[in-house]
């Protein structure tokens, strides 16, 4: 980003001019997968032009064009007062699955769009269960199961031996060889 510092001017309804600063452009999603289990596998790269600027939506728009998964995306970023700094954020995303009842779809867009600010949410305090219910509203729902969310490093030698093993005899050979080693750090 050239200007981190933009000062982003408020719209109508409230919320950051992001696409005023964001501009036209091309979306992109990068989805890597395999390395919960030690394996590492090409990541996918799905774009779709920018729509409206704001993450949810566009985000929303990726799943329905390029992944044909229709979805609603709510996310709400909460800033210091007088620091240009993220004090809170979070967000909801609902996917739609193959023959889901038409009438409950209905229900989460009337849900969805009478809903306030998910930033309104995280202000006053909302739990996850508070925003399942800011997407959900009356519909009954299960949670299935919590956990907490960080950052964390899971590295252990037995991580790093079975991704070492994983990129097979002939890579290793080549790594020890022609690039004198490798060094495996911790990220």
């Amino acid at each position: 980003m050239k200007n981190p510092a933009a000062d982003l001017p408020l719209r109508e309804d409230g919320k950051f001019d992001v696409k005023g600063v964001v501009g036209e452009g091309t979306f992109y999603v990068v989805r890597e997968s395999g390395f919960d289990i030690g394996l590492y596998q090409e990541p996918y790269i799905g774009s779709v032009p920018i729509v409206s600027g704001e993450i949810a939506e566009d985000f929303a728009y990726y799943l329905a064009k390029s992944e044909q998964i229709p979805s609603a995306v709510l996310l709400g970023v909460l800033l210091h007062n007088t620091e240009p700094f993220v004090k809170a954020s979070g967000g909801v995303m609902v996917e739609i699955m193959p023959g889901a009842n038409e009438h409950l779809i209905t229900m989460i867009e009337d849900t969805i769009a009478h809903a306030p600010h998910v930033t309104d949410i995280i202000r006053d305090g909302g739990t996850p269960e508070d925003l399942l219910k800011l997407a959900l509203g009356v519909i009954d729902y299960e949670v299935l199961g919590e956990r907490e969310v960080g950052f964390k490093c899971n590295c252990s030698i037995e991580r790093a031996h079975t991704l070492i093993a994983s990129l097979g005899h002939e890579e290793v050979e080549s790594m020890l060889r022609d690039d004198k080693g490798a060094m495996m750090t911790c990220g």
